[in-house]
């Protein structure tokens, strides 16, 4: 993240277990993977950050543009999602016969 103005301030008030998950770095192009981006600033701004990013290797990374000093982050852009499935049909389709390892 560049710059020290709505975003750096909002996220300063974030609670602890969920401000552990963001990083704040001064050379974002270099400590990649991203999962998302917030730009603070007007669309000339927004534009070149965006361009930047999308020369990033890895995947697609989700931004979010807003205008300086502004409100309007979608915090649940920013959550990832993750999901466990259990393969029953490898322990013979018996349900219970996974539950009891």
């Amino acid at each position: 993240m560049d710059g020290d103005g709505a975003v750096a301030a909002g996220l300063k008030t974030l609670p602890a277990e969920l401000a552990a998950l963001v990083r704040v770095t001064a050379n974002w192009q270099s400590s990649g993977p991203l999962a998302g981006a917030l730009v603070e600033g007007d669309a000339a701004r927004l534009l070149a950050a965006n361009r930047r990013i999308a020369e990033l290797p890895g995947p697609i990374v989700l931004t979010q543009g807003v205008p300086a000093g502004g409100e309007g982050v979608e915090i649940a852009w920013l959550m990832n999602e993750r999901s466990l499935s259990t393969n029953t049909t490898a322990a013979g389709g018996n349900a219970s016969l996974v539950a009891m390892s």
